[in-house]
């Protein structure tokens, strides 16, 4: 899983369009589908249902969603977990939900 893919994902889950979510990423279309594709993949099922042009979250990227802005945290924090001096200093900077 990449954070490219993650930031794809949250911008088409937001215009649920993928020629729009091209021009914000600022990339083709084919690699939006690409993206995706490969994190539906990755997760183990669908995160969008296409309707020919129309696009939707599934129930599985309703869940996902929220939880995409943690994950592309995760080598950040994993680096903080193997620098506990740099934990202490740098946890502060971490970004929690409110």
């Amino acid at each position: 899983m990449e954070v490219r893919q993650l930031q794809i994902f949250r911008i088409l889950a937001e215009e649920l369009n993928f020629t729009r979510t091209a021009e914000k990423v600022h990339t083709v279309q084919s690699n939006v589908t690409a993206q995706i594709k490969a994190l539906e993949e990755e997760l183990g099922g669908p995160l969008f249902d296409r309707l020919g042009r129309r696009v939707t979250l599934t129930d599985a990227g309703r869940s996902f969603l929220p939880l995409a802005p943690c994950v592309s945290e995760f080598p950040r924090v994993c680096s903080l977990i193997a620098c506990p001096r740099c934990c202490a200093s740098s946890i502060a900077a971490f970004p929690t939900s409110s």
